[in-house]
C-alpha cells in the first residue's frame, strides 16, 4: 500500500476551492483522451465550458482543477468517470485530501480517530483546537488570521458535506457518516492508498 507523504507545505489556498465536479469531470475526460495542459487549458478557453466571465477567472479556475486531477491515477480517474455517485463523491474529498495539508491533517487526526473510538460528532471549537495546535507546530500558520482561519474552516466543512462524510446536527455539531464506496473501489484502496483506505474503514 502507498504511504501518504507529507510533503506539501501548510497554505491557505485552499480556502479558494470549491466542490468542482463538473470541473474535474471534463479536465479528467480530456485528459484521458490524450492532451497536454495546455491543450485542456486551451479548449476551456476556447469554449468557455467554465462557462466564466473571463480568461484570468477560467486559468485560475482551471489551476486548482487540474492539480487535484493529477492527484489521480489511471484506475481512479477511471471510477470517477464511470462509477456511481457515492464514488465520485469519495474520489472528490480524496483528490482535495491529498493535495491540502491542513484539511489532510484533520481528517487523521480528529475525524479519524474520533470514528475509530465510535464518537461520531466533532464540534465547531475542534476545529480551533486543531489549529491552535498547528500554530504551535508551524509559524506559517500561527501567522493566520482569526478570518482566514474561519474561510478554511468553511472550506473543510463544504468539501465534508458535499462528499457526504458528515451531517450537520446543528449551529455547531457534525456527525461522522461512514462514506459508501464501491467494492471496487475499496479493493483498489487497500491495495494501493492508505489515505483511501482510512476513508473506506471510516465507521
Amino acid at each position: 500500500m502507498k504511504k501518504v507523504l507529507l510533503t506539501m507545505n501548510y497554505a491557505a489556498t485552499f480556502m479558494t476551492e470549491a466542490w468542482f465536479e463538473t470541473e474535474m469531470r471534463t479536465v479528467i475526460q480530456l485528459k484521458k483522451e490524450g492532451l497536454t495542459r495546455a491543450e485542456i487549458l486551451e479548449k476551456l478557453i476556447e469554449e468557455n465550458t467554465f462557462q466564466m466571465r473571463s480568461v484570468d477567472s477560467i486559468k485560475a479556475r482551471f489551476q486548482l482543477v487540474y492539480r487535484r486531477v493529477n492527484a489521480l491515477d489511471e484506475e481512479l480517474s477511471n471510477l470517477f468517470l464511470q462509477s456511481h455517485a457515492y464514488d465520485m463523491k469519495a474520489i472528490n474529498l480524496y483528490t482535495f485530501l491529498k493535495i491540502y495539508r491542513i484539511p489532510y491533517e484533520f481528517f487523521l487526526e480528529v475525524i479519524v480517530p474520533n470514528s475509530q473510538i465510535n464518537q461520531q460528532t466533532f464540534v465547531r471549537s475542534d476545529f480551533y483546537y486543531f489549529f491552535e495546535k498547528k500554530e504551535v507546530q508551524s509559524e506559517i500558520v500561527m501567522k493566520w488570521k482569526e478570518s482566514t482561519k474561519k474561510r478554511l474552516i468553511s472550506a473543510m466543512l463544504q468539501f465534508f458535506r458535499e462528499s457526504a462524510l458528515i451531517n450537520q446536527e446543528d449551529k455547531n455539531t457534525f456527525k461522522i457518516v461512514p462514506l459508501h464506496m464501491s467494492s471496487e473501489l475499496k479493493e483498489y484502496a487497500e491495495k494501493n492508498d492508505r489515505l483511501l483506505s482510512l476513508m473506506a474503514t471510516l465507521k
